[in-house]
């Protein structure tokens, strides 16, 4: 059994199925995302800085490791294939409510 048939349990079709493909590269997308986020968090990336010239008590945080490219591929993907599942989604919102709508430029 296919991750997508457990995971839906409902027999998707047409846009739908499209749509939960989607979903699903999107849910492997937020979970490198989170892997990329505890590898961050997991070693010391800042250091806190005590500001001299500065008459009130001020601490400046002083960035040590900045995220990798990758961060912002792998957020890019995420968020790319969030929006295509909304739009396919609607676009079989609409079809079911119009079957005749013209969906070519969508």
């Amino acid at each position: 059994m296919s991750d997508l048939a457990q995971q839906y349990p409902a027999e998707f079709t047409g846009r739908f199925r499209d749509a939960a493909l989607k979903y699903q590269h999107a849910q492997k997308h937020f979970a490198l995302l989170v892997g990329l986020i505890n590898e961050l968090m997991g070693g010391h990336w800042w250091r806190p800085e005590k500001v001299e010239d500065c008459p009130v008590e001020t601490v400046r945080i002083r960035i040590l490791r900045e995220p990798t490219a990758d961060w912002s591929l792998v957020l890019g993907d995420y968020v790319h294939n969030l929006r295509s599942c909304l739009d396919y989604a609607i676009c079989g919102v609409v079809q079911i409510a119009n079957p005749i709508a013209d969906l070519s430029r969508v």
